[in-house]
């Protein structure tokens, strides 16, 4: 193979993620917002939807099992467990940003009666889906 069969066109600045579905039907790429390629359309070269976050986006990772579920970390330390359903497609069928459950990422010592929000840099799930 000589020439790409697809070219992902879009963001001009730095991308920190591609995550491919299960089935390769969709991939999802992060620029700091999330964006959804769904590969029955146009051939991924463009992004059929954006989920904008209150902060920059810095990991995104599909579930090995589950095509519709996603999760996502971002800068303020946010981990989310996602549903594409809710989070692209029409404005009707759309809530909660497609958030399914949120984690808890605050760090703490005994020590110290502070909590510290470290930031997520990137998440991923065990190939059981765990």
């Amino acid at each position: 193979m000589t020439t790409p069969r697809y070219t992902l066109r879009g963001p001009r600045g730095n991308v920190f993620t591609l995550a491919f579905s299960a089935s390769n039907r969709y991939m999802y790429s992060s620029d700091g917002k999330i964006l959804l390629h769904d590969g029955r359309a146009d051939g991924l070269t463009r992004a059929q939807s954006t989920l904008q976050l209150s902060t920059e986006a810095t990991g995104v990772q599909y579930h090995p099992h589950m095509e519709h579920i996603f999760a996502t970390s971002d800068s303020n330390g946010d981990v989310c467990l996602r549903d594409n359903r809710m989070a692209f497609g029409p404005l009707a069928t759309r809530a909660r940003n497609g958030v399914v459950q949120r984690y808890l990422t605050k760090l703490t010592r005994k020590t110290c009666a502070t909590l510290s929000r470290a930031e997520a840099s990137s998440i991923t799930f065990n190939p059981d889906g765990t």
